[in-house]
């Protein structure tokens, strides 16, 4: 996946040809990047904004800002949208590998008796925490 377009919008593990031939995603073309989708959803929000359309329209008609100005100005906006979605998500990705350390951590060092509601990530991980920094000394 690439940090920059966030990889395809729509991967396919494996496409079935006419006569039930597969082929594998690396033969087919992986189509939109994530980026590309999530600037279409972020286009489709600002344009559907009277606010944001009224104010366009009045610099338009004003004469200080051109029709095709307009239109670059929501495609950028898009796209800024689009690449802050996509870094939030590869910091959400990053903590989220962050807490599957933890509890790899406490799987390996832990004894005691486990919250009741093990398989709340977040639940496991607040239980956790104090007993990881007792153990570490950092308490």
């Amino acid at each position: 996946m690439s940090k920059q377009n966030g990889g395809s919008a729509f991967p396919a593990s494996v496409a079935v040809g006419p006569a039930d031939d597969k082929y594998s995603s690396f033969d087919i073309d992986p189509g939109m990047s994530l980026r590309d989708w999530f600037a279409g959803q972020a286009l489709n929000g600002l344009m559907a904004n009277p606010e944001r359309y009224e104010y366009l329209a009045e610099r338009i008609s004003a004469g200080t800002l051109s029709q095709d100005q307009a239109t670059e100005k929501n495609v950028k906006k898009a796209y800024l949208i689009a690449d802050a979605m996509i870094a939030e998500r590869d910091n959400s990705q990053s903590l989220q590998a962050e807490m599957l350390e933890t509890l790899e951590y406490i799987e390996r060092n832990f004894t005691g008796p486990l919250p009741d509601k093990w398989g709340d990530l977040q639940t496991a991980i607040e239980y956790a925490l104090p007993v990881i920094a007792k153990a570490k000394g950092d308490s």
